[in-house]
This record gives structure tokens, sequence and C-alpha cells, in this order.
């Protein structure tokens, strides 16, 4: 590279002189909009580059004399949770556990450069104190992979390709490009997971600029959540337009409160999953549960966006009921997801939650937490039930009043429930969770708020599935008779595959050793952190 102060502005001119039918070609590539996103801003930003030789030599040069030191930083933040630098084309980030050490050391970083540059004049800004470079980087220890960035069961992507898109993303994220994209976007880029980064790539190279328009403008209005709840279901085209037909017809304040709901369950099923993977090999059995795990939270609360669109469309407006549900029905199911999976993200650290075992309901496979809410002091019941393989059990039952025994199989589930009892009875989220079950046998009615989660082994399917579902839905047999929650009707009426949902499931876990593996896991972490 050449020192542009070396060269005087008759040379510079003499330089650039020549390259004014590249740029009116580039002009051309820009103003009509050619070619996909990504290549057209970075024909804008040659085009500045050659707009600022041809018209602008002596400002330039004008600029590069008098501006102020400035801090080459070695690293960068590249999400929320974590830095990174790029070297040779590879991306490497620092763990999310040692954010605030990685930013306090960039900050005496940029301090101390700053201040010894300010004694010499900026005039051996080039020799930066190779050592305490050493230390940054040395906190950024991981090599971003392909498998760090990409969701399971969502790519269709060759091998072949693979190396491209990844020096595509380091591209993304270069000191070059990040601006651009954060002013189109009116987003932060380190306010996006490197998953969401990733398919932020993904989606712009197959887009025109004018395509990607649509994006940037429903980015600057609904901020980050918004883009974020976009680029997570944008390998979904279908999908994406059900949440701008949502987005479009329905109260903005309403719009972002569910938009920020979904993002929480994003950011909470990452969280479960880090922990579960910590310390494991990538081969490992519960490692790839968990990344498989994470999808299916991811895909299973999208699924609410059908009843979102529904809701929304011309013929129904918020004070009207779909199937008895309304949007306020909707936002609390998106809330319910959101508390539940933010609870069981913090079951390790107590950072937001104060767990706190009851050891006089635990037995056997049933474990009773009372959880405290450390801001607000709100509390709530968490129950989690393991069954890691299914049990036949005699049961007796009556029949025209008379008793008789039959023999009932009861699924492998791992079953996780979550009381809101205790919170006041004209609470909109008790309310939307509020269940009725009448028993025939018992001639009783219980009546519980409760948010679920389920894991079954689900014996519907031949052979059984493993199987993931949220919330309860109305239901009724001989025995009883339950009313269900907002978020289980709402699911069971509009999911594309009803109540339950196997699709993020690869079946090799539908194997009852493998899924009695990982439910054990499960029950002696819960056995651990009752004791």
């Amino acid at each position: 590279m050449f020192d542009t102060k070396e060269i005087d502005s008759a040379t510079f001119e003499k330089i650039t002189s020549g390259s004014k039918a590249l740029e009116n070609l580039l002009k051309q590539v820009v103003t009509q909009k050619r070619g996909n996103y990504i290549l057209n801003r970075q024909t804008a930003k040659l085009l500045e580059m050659f707009g600022v030789g041809f018209d602008r030599t002596q400002e330039v040069h004008t600029r590069i004399e008098t501006a102020p030191y400035t801090v080459h930083m070695p690293i960068f933040q590249v999400s929320k949770d974590q830095y990174g630098y790029i070297d040779h084309g590879q991306l490497h980030v620092s763990e999310p556990s040692v954010i605030q050490a990685v930013a306090q050391e960039a900050e005496k970083y940029r301090t101390d450069e700053l201040e010894e540059n300010k004694e010499s004049n900026g005039t051996h800004w080039r020799s930066l104190s190779l050592g305490r470079k050493d230390t940054l980087r040395a906190l950024c220890p991981t090599a971003v992979t392909p498998d760090m960035v990409m969701i399971e069961h969502r790519e269709a992507i060759s091998n072949d390709d693979l190396p491209h898109l990844m020096n595509d993303y380091t591209l993304l994220l270069s000191e070059e490009t990040r601006p651009i994209l954060e002013k189109d976007f009116g987003v932060q880029i380190n306010d996006l997971t490197l998953k969401e980064q990733f398919y932020l790539l993904t989606f712009l190279k197959e887009q025109t600029y004018e395509q990607a328009e649509h994006v940037q403008e429903f980015s600057k209005q609904f901020g980050v959540g918004g883009l974020r709840t976009f680029l997570t279901n944008s390998y979904d085209e279908k999908m994406s337009e059900r949440i701008f037909t949502f987005a479009a017809l329905t109260d903005e304040v309403v719009v972002k409160d569910i938009f920020a709901s979904y993002t929480s369950v994003l950011d909470n099923a990452e969280k479960v999953t880090s922990a579960v993977t910590q310390g494991r090999d990538k081969s490992d059995d519960i490692a790839q549960f968990s990344s498989q795990l994470f999808e299916a939270f991811v895909r299973r609360s999208a699924h609410l966006f059908y009843g979102a669109e529904k809701m929304a469309t011309s013929w129904y407006d918020a004070q009207t009921q779909y199937k008895g549900e309304t949007m306020r029905d909707l936002q609390e199911s998106f809330r319910g997801i959101a508390l539940l999976s933010g609870l069981l993200a913090d079951m390790q650290s107590d950072e937001h939650f104060l767990f706190t075992p009851d050891t006089q309901k635990t037995r056997d496979d049933n474990f009773f937490f009372n959880v405290t809410d450390k801001g607000s002091g709100v509390r709530y019941g968490l129950k989690i039930f393991v069954r890691p393989r299914a049990q036949t059990e005699m049961r007796t039952k009556k029949v025209d009043g008379k008793a008789e025994k039959e023999e009932r199989t009861f699924q492998a589930r791992i079953n996780i429930e979550l009381s809101l009892d205790e919170l006041p009875s004209d609470n909109l989220l008790r309310k939307a969770f509020l269940n009725h079950t009448e028993y025939a046998d018992k001639k009783k009615t219980i009546e519980t708020s409760v948010i679920r989660f389920g894991f079954d082994l689900d014996d519907q399917y031949d052979p059984p599935r493993i199987s993931f579902d949220m919330g309860r839905n109305e239901w009724q047999d001989e025995t009883q008779k339950r009313t269900g929650d907002v978020l289980g009707r709402i699911l069971d009426q509009i999911a594309p595959h009803g109540h339950h949902l196997i699709e993020s499931f690869d079946p090799k876990f539908s194997d009852p050793d493998t899924f009695a593996k990982i439910a054990e896991e499960f029950r002696s972490y819960c056995s651990r952190i009752s004791a």
C-alpha cells in the first residue's frame, strides 16, 4: 500500500484520470440498482472512492493532513455478548462469559493509544503495542465455523459454496461494509446474533437492491426486533409474508410488543443451547439434540404468526375474535413463551430468577421449585416431570357404575410447567393461561393457570416420534374435558402441523434408548440443582 500523503495533487489526478469510463459504468450499476444488494452496495462504495479521486482531490489531501488521530482497534464488538477480529478472512470471537473482561481491555487499549499519540502528535500511529494487541486477540480464541452460524435443518447450501459464504460473511462484518448496512437498515449489526448476521448475508445475496429496500423500510420502522424476527424466518418465504402482513395491518405498539417477546425467545433458546452444549463434543447426542431444540423453539413460536396474519387481515380487527382468541391473547401467548424460556435459560446462573427447591413436593421423577423474579418479586411455581421410557400400568375406571381394570401406556416424556396461580386473579397472563379440567370419574373440576412445554416420544406416530408442544389445546375424552389455554388453542387451530411439532428433530432421537439417554441426563441435572 502507498501513503497518499507522499503523492502530490497533480500526480494523484494523473493516476485516476484514465478511469472515467469505469466510473461511469459503476454509476450505471448503482443508479439502475443492478445486481444483488451486497454487490450493489460494494459498487457504491467503490464509486464513492472514485468520486473522491476525481472531484475532491484537494479536499482529501487537506482532510488527511489535518485529521485527528483515531485508534485502529485490533478487535471490534461482533454481537451483544461477543467481541472478535478478522485475520486472513477468518473471524475469531470471544466467549460470551468473558464479554466484560474483553470490553474493559478494549477500552484500556483505546484510551492508552489515544494518550500516547496525543503526546507524539500522531507521528507514531503505526507503532501500536503488539503486546496489547496479542492480549486482546487471545481473548477471542474461537474461529467461527459454519455450524456456529447455520440453523439445523434449514440449509440447502452445498459444501462447495460454504467457503465462499463464510468469506462473504467476514466481508459483511468488515469496517468498510458494516457502516453501509447499518445506515441502510437503521440498526447496529452487533445487535444481531451470529446466526442472524449470517441470515442477513444469505438473504441479501439473493435479493436485488430494490427487493431489499422493502426490508430496509420494515427494519427502520420496527427496529432490531422486527429485523431479527424477519431474518430468523427468512428461510420460509410464506412465513416472511405473514410477518409483513401482520405488521402492516396491526397497531405498531402491538407489533413491537410481539416482536420483543419473540426475540426474547430467540435469546433464551440460544442460552439454553449454549448451556447444554458447553464442554461437549459436537458429535455428542446431547449437543446435537440441543441445537435442534433451538430450532424447535424458534419454529414453534413462529407458528403463532400464522394466527397473527389471520387476525390482522382486512376482515379481522383487534376487537373481533378469531375462533375464540384475540390479538391480546396472541400477545399473552408470546409473553408466556418468553417467560418460561427465560426462566429455563436462567436456571444455571440465577441472574434474573431465584430458584428454591421445594423438597417436600419433590419425589421420584417430579421436581418442584419455588421461583422468584429478582426484579419484580413476582413468584411462580415450577414443576418438571421426567419419564425416560414409556410405562404400562393397570388402571381402574368406572363403566356403567362398575369398576373395571384396563392396561394403559404412558409416553416417555419431559414435561415442564410454570404455575401462574400466585399472580393476581385479574392478571392478563394468568387469565390467558387459565385451564378448566372436568374429570368425569372423580366428578370434580380443577382450575389452574399454567404455561407448559412438553417433549414427548409421541406414540401417535408409527414408529413413535419425538415431538415438542407448547400450551394445552382443547380436549375431551371419556375421562376428562379441558378448555386448554390460549397458546395451545391457537397453535392447535392454525399451526401447519397442529398441536405437536416433529419436523425439527432428527428421527434418530426418536429411538427409545436415545430419548431415554437425553431424558436421564436432564433428570440428573434436575436432581443436582434440587439437592
